[in-house]
């Protein structure tokens, strides 16, 4: 497959994640995350929600969007004499093809904070558009997988990190629904409304 490796500036790397069925249509598709990350000051006044700031400091700040790829297809044709068919009149026939690159197209949206010095991931937002998305998300398998996927590579991006907090509430769901979501990913009730995962693994991923 041709595939688009052209960067805005903004997008640093491109990561393929799976295959799977993408809805609304279920087509068997190639799912890549591509990334930016940078780091962020934050003065002696600055709050984040579930987090117990002490000082100044630095976090890196981590977008990522979903995407997939469709191939464009150049047709080189050649014009015929009309010729009566069962589809209606052709006036010419398809003389090569080909994929000349590909299209990018997203479909979710990504992004997390990680506080070093608490050893405290942020994770914000997981946000697939409305027409990949299912109304509850206990059960929307691409809301799981772009979850745990996201959360996965964030921890081993940062081998430190403790704990991973997140919001308890999501616009998008209905609440009871979204901290039922939260729960079966491993999470639990914390302060400001937001939800907490302590790590276990972080042996194994260092």
């Amino acid at each position: 497959m041709i595939q688009s490796t052209i960067f805005e500036g903004y997008w640093n790397r491109e990561e393929q994640i799976a295959r799977l069925q993408l809805p609304p249509e279920n087509r068997d598709t190639e799912v890549f995350f591509v990334w930016h990350t940078s780091q962020e000051r934050y003065g002696f006044n600055h709050r984040e929600i579930g987090i117990k700031l002490t000082d100044a400091g630095e976090r890196d700040y981590v977008h990522v969007k979903a995407c997939y790829f469709v191939p464009r297809i150049i047709l080189d044709v050649s014009f015929t004499p009309p010729v009566k068919t069962k589809l209606g009149e052709e006036i010419g026939q398809v003389t090569d093809s080909r994929v000349v690159e590909c299209d990018r197209h997203f479909f979710a949206n990504l992004q997390a904070w990680y506080y070093p010095t608490e050893k405290t991931l942020m994770l914000w937002e997981v946000d697939l558009f409305s027409q990949y998305r299912g109304n509850n998300p206990t059960k929307d398998f691409l809301l799981s997988l772009l979850w745990c996927s996201f959360e996965e590579r964030l921890l081993k991006r940062f081998s430190d990190c403790e704990k991973i907090v997140t919001l308890g509430h999501e616009p998008k769901y209905d609440v009871e629904k979204w901290r039922k979501f939260l729960t079966t990913q491993g999470y639990a009730p914390n302060f400001d409304n937001t939800f907490i995962k302590y790590r276990t693994d972080r042996a194994e991923i260092v």
